[in-house]
């Protein structure tokens, strides 16, 4: 009865995703053909399907005869806190109608690491035309030189932080679901949590992001960390016929000063922090890739291109970049093969 109850308050929801396992090239990867809901800040239910493939949205059907887009990212591309209508990668599909095919890879934790493992793999699958890399300087910037089996791992479909102490659960009848579907299970862990010290607010990444921006600019090579990975990339797609376009997403604060407000916290001038942004669009122009940087335009769509509980893109964020996305692809040749 106690597990009914919670479930019903909790609109059988988890503040987190728990479809994922843990895997040796990826440090995680989602559940295939998995159903979950996640639960926000303020109580809003956002259901959460996985295909065959174990991404995000419908089964990929891809027909030769069609073009396809392979979509590379973080939590922000997966559509983190809105139904999959809501996301730029189903946007697009609708715009795009169906000479194109969206294939959306994106995974909550992966890094640009991952995005290049992914890319290696599903354009020798799939063959697309073009490739979104998707950058988002929340995370990609910290992470570009970490590999996510470093940083991540799973355990009972949770991701957690990946360290030598992790040790595998101990296993006993029913742990499966007790740990990964209990709503009582959850919330007696998280209650521990809480007890053994507070979690930092998410605005903590915006002042890090600040304290950090010279020593997250780029090498003697390349103006941003992420330069080395946009040339790989690059790289594979010349080998593998499609073109790879390079896109900056910034951070909620970055965009509006407002967006401060749900985190309660004290506003901070993030201006010195966008440098980041231009510098892996210089990286891409550099390269010879098209690229946008979606600073301005989500400031156009603000407030409200955020969640007002949280730092994902809202609906609106993700419809002002679906536009922006589409006729970036629309406007792009068919390849582009550029020496640096």
């Amino acid at each position: 009865m106690a597990e009914l109850s919670v479930r019903w308050l909790r609109g059988n929801s988890f503040p987190f995703l728990n479809i994922f396992e843990a895997d040796e090239r990826y440090g995680v990867v989602l559940f295939r053909d998995a159903e979950t809901q996640t639960r926000s800040r303020d109580g809003h239910v956002t259901a959460i399907e996985t295909n065959s493939e174990g991404f995000r949205g419908p089964d990929w059907q891809v027909d030769p005869s069609r073009k396809s887009v392979l979509l590379l990212g973080d939590s922000q591309v997966f559509g983190y806190g809105v139904a999959w209508r809501n996301t730029f990668a189903a946007k697009l599909q609708e715009s795009l109608g169906a000479e194109f095919q969206i294939l959306n890879a994106a995974v909550p934790t992966w890094g640009p690491t991952e995005y290049l493992l992914a890319m290696d793999e599903l354009t020798a699958r799939y063959h697309p035309t073009s490739v979104v890399f998707v950058a988002n300087v929340a995370n990609d910037w910290f992470e570009a030189p970490v590999s996510n089996t470093i940083r991540t791992s799973a355990q009972d479909g949770w991701a957690v932080r990946q360290h030598k102490n992790l040790a595998s659960p101990t296993w006993f009848p029913g742990r499966s679901w007790l740990a990964n579907r209990s709503q009582l299970w959850f919330l007696g862990k998280r209650t521990l949590a809480a007890a053994n010290g507070s979690k930092a607010l998410p605005s903590s990444v915006a002042k890090m992001l600040l304290r950090n921006v010279r020593n997250l600019r780029g090498t003697d090579r390349f103006e941003s960390p992420l330069g080395q990975s946009l040339e790989k990339a690059r790289t594979l797609c010349e080998q593998r016929g499609c073109e790879l376009l390079a896109v900056s997403l910034p951070l909620d604060v970055q965009v509006h000063r407002a967006e401060w407000e749900k985190y309660r916290d004290t506003p901070v001038n993030m201006a010195p922090s966008e440098v980041l942004l231009e510098d892996f669009l210089r990286d891409a122009d550099a390269l010879g890739l098209r690229n946008t940087n979606l600073l301005s335009l989500l400031r156009k769509a603000s407030p409200g291109a955020f969640l007002s509980d949280d730092y994902h893109l809202s609906a609106r964020g993700h419809d002002a970049i679906a536009s922006e996305l589409e006729s970036l692809i629309l406007a792009s040749p068919k390849r582009i093969s550029h020496a640096r």
